[in-house]
């Protein structure tokens, strides 16, 4: 309602203004340190400051050994899929979803967004509260590589395209429709399109060794990911510790 927007901007996901005093300001807490004790600290901030950046590297090099790994299980399951009927489906699915919808002459691009994170406590989803409200959501069921991303891909143009408003958190929610589609397993109980009834299984039984050796180096690439994110919080804790007591809060109340 009042049109604002306040967000941390503070290291490691430093933000900058866009449009300094016109649109952007900066609120600098950093007026309130108490900046002689903070000096005696020194040395043990510059450490575990480096600490952190480099739990966050080794982090990354994980999450980005996992992608090709990923795409091995992807290229196995998409060999073993009849595309043939994953098309027809979508065609049907779409005819069905917009046929009482007529097209508004407007176009609104559509919004991308994250509901979901590997963090420091592993996979965080929030697609039940990003979905509360919503009237109608379809669990998209499906295996890596079994067409989930075009299914939804052409769902959302297909809105888009009638001038629809779109958010996609990696799933489309169709608001005008008061629709959402998700592949999140939090909604495993809804109405299901299932694609893995198009897998060939006799195709699939081909690669099932390889898969199944894939998929344990790659939960096991992002855990450990995920637990070099929980060493940077834990040393990040550490710098708090230190600005905690040196911080004159009842300034930054006023």
């Amino acid at each position: 309602k009042l049109g604002v927007v306040l967000l941390d901007g503070t290291s490691p996901h430093i933000v900058d203004p866009k449009n300094p005093g016109a649109v952007d300001e900066i609120v600098n807490l950093g007026e309130f340190w108490n900046v002689e004790n903070l000096e005696k600290n020194k040395d043990e901030i510059i450490k575990v400051g480096k600490d952190i950046s480099a739990s966050f590297r080794r982090a990354y090099k994980f999450l980005k050994a996992a992608e090709p790994i990923y795409f091995d299980i992807e290229e196995k399951y998409s060999n073993s899929m009849n595309f043939g009927k994953v098309n027809l489906l979508v065609d049907e699915f779409i005819e069905k979803l917009f046929k009482k919808t007529s097209n508004s002459g407007q176009y609104k691009k559509e919004r991308h967004l994250f509901g979901t994170a590997i963090t420091p406590i592993g996979h965080i989803d929030y697609t039940d509260s990003i979905l509360s409200q919503v009237k109608k959501v379809y669990y998209l069921d499906g295996e890596i590589g079994t067409g989930k991303t075009t299914f939804l891909t052409k769902v959302y143009e297909k809105a888009v395209q009638k001038g629809m408003s779109v958010e996609v958190y990696h799933y489309p929610l169709i608001k005008d429709l008061d629709i959402a589609i998700t592949v999140s397993r939090i909604f495993e109980d809804r109405e299901k399109i299932d694609l893995n009834q198009f897998i060939d299984k006799d195709k699939l039984s081909k690669y099932q060794e390889e898969i199944d050796f894939d998929k344990k180096i790659f939960n096991e690439l992002i855990n450990y990911a995920i637990s070099n994110l929980k060493r940077a919080k834990a040393k990040h804790d550490i710098i708090e510790a230190c600005y905690v007591p040196n911080m004159n809060f009842a300034e930054i109340e006023k």
